[in-house]
């Protein structure tokens, strides 16, 4: 999954796991080519790599999966950096309100 970085990365509450990396034959193409999936513990905080403001927040889902229907139906934060580049982080859990 992960050839440079290590493939156990450690998060706040306990280790995660690369389970698809960048150009990932399943998901991972097109404009999506860089991203890498990790299997973490549900509720595991997670943080930005980089300082940056929070350009969008969308927590509203409480579904997803890999069907056509559910593709653009994505808990997600986009942080925007000061150089102009943006970090996507997917599959959040859904807001409890």
């Amino acid at each position: 999954c992960m050839s440079a970085l290590s493939r156990s990365l450690h998060w706040l509450g306990g280790a995660g796991r690369c389970i698809q990396g960048n150009d990932g034959a399943h998901t991972h193409v097109k404009e999506l080519r860089y991203a890498y999936d990790f299997a973490l513990a549900e509720g595991t905080a997670v943080l930005a790599a980089r300082d940056g403001e929070v350009a969008v927040a969308v927590d509203c889902f409480h579904e997803g999966g890999l069907r056509k229907e559910l593709k653009a139906r994505a808990n997600y934060v986009a942080v925007r950096h000061d150089e102009g580049s943006y970090s996507r982080y997917f599959h959040l859990q859904a807001s409890r309100s």
